[in-house]
């Protein structure tokens, strides 16, 4: 009996030491689900925001996810940590929101803009940093650098902070050849698709005026292994 009451005892004793253990796991756990939720919920609308926008002069929508797409393959290319790519694949997509904020007289005009109306549509980089500014998550923080830099030139005769060389965030000059590149190679209201090879060959002519050179090299070196 005596065995029995201590091997009782000692049972007991390891429950009440194991079940607030096993308690706390759970309650990480089910902390962890819903953190992943709230971050799964964000980005989707995050997401629909980017196609809000993008809807405006893209009927497919689809232009914001294939920036965001090349954008984290160059940043790859230029073996930046697989964090900060993940979130360039993710905020890229919103480079242009402040499309929401550009009348469609200006935005779907088929012929050439005059001056004002050029300066009219180059508002919308300072207005999608406004809309994403004061971001809590990081997510939307670099969503809003992204937003602000992305025509920003590596000569600094970008907009709208004429920004140049290293000044320009890496996130803004990466979405910004990545932009260009799907700019030129889709067609829009205002212009035919290039071929890609058209394409490739403005990039190169741009490396070191409009765009940072390494960048370059990195889409330069996916291009030349894409099929």
């Amino acid at each position: 009996m005596e065995v029995l009451l201590r091997i009782r005892n000692l049972l007991s004793a390891w429950f009440l030491h194991i079940l607030p253990q096993q308690q706390n796991v759970m309650l990480e756990e089910k902390v962890r689900e819903r953190t992943r939720e709230l971050e799964a919920s964000q980005l989707e609308v995050l997401e629909r925001l980017a196609q809000a926008a993008e809807f405006r002069d893209d009927d497919t929508g689809k232009h914001t996810q294939r920036v965001g797409e090349m954008a984290a393959r160059v940043a790859s290319a230029m073996g930046l940590p697989k964090e900060q790519i993940e979130y360039i694949r993710q905020a890229a997509p919103l480079h242009d929101v402040g499309k929401i904020g550009i009348s469609d007289t200006i935005l779907l005009k088929p012929g050439k803009l005059t001056d004002e109306e050029f300066e009219t549509i180059k508002e919308h980089a300072a207005i999608g940093a406004r809309l994403l500014t004061n971001g809590h998550s990081k997510l939307v923080q670099l969503a809003e650098i992204i937003a602000h830099s992305h025509h920003e030139r590596w000569d600094g005769r970008g907009y709208p902070q004429k920004l140049k060389e290293e000044e320009i965030p890496i996130e803004g000059r990466i979405v910004a050849i990545a932009d260009v590149f799907d700019a030129l190679t889709n067609e829009r209201p205002y212009k035919k698709a290039w071929p890609v090879g058209e394409a490739q060959s403005e990039i190169e002519k741009q490396s070191g005026k409009q765009f940072d050179p390494r960048v370059a090299a990195a889409l330069l070196e996916i291009l030349a292994e894409d099929p």
